[in-house]
């Protein structure tokens, strides 16, 4: 059985809800069910503690990494590319790496 819901909202927050609905294609009610739903589903400390464990572990690991602004303006460069750059890293652990997680 379903049962109605009456929400007031300001009308900002009625025009963003309304724009955020169409940008997904759907309508104003099915959108607010979708987040109700999503929002109000159980969530269980499995769920949580299984997320932390995956944190955790890749925290662990530590990957080679040039100086950030050398990295942001290779990203710049980069844009429209494609290309294999794999032959660019200099570090021998991450060479070795790709050479032995392609070989199977």
């Amino acid at each position: 059985m379903s049962k109605r819901l009456q929400v007031l909202l300001s009308d900002k927050e009625y025009a963003r809800v309304q724009r955020l609905a169409k940008r997904r294609k759907q309508t104003l009610g099915g959108f607010v069910r979708e987040i109700l739903r999503n929002e109000t589903a159980p969530r269980t400390v499995e769920d949580t503690s299984e997320k932390l464990k995956v944190i955790e572990k890749a925290a662990k690991y530590s990957f080679p990494i040039a100086d950030l602004d050398v990295v942001l303006a290779e990203i710049e460069s980069g844009y429209g590319e494609s290309f294999d750059d794999t032959d660019r890293f200099q570090h021998s652990d991450v060479s070795d790496r790709k050479r032995t997680s392609t070989k199977k």
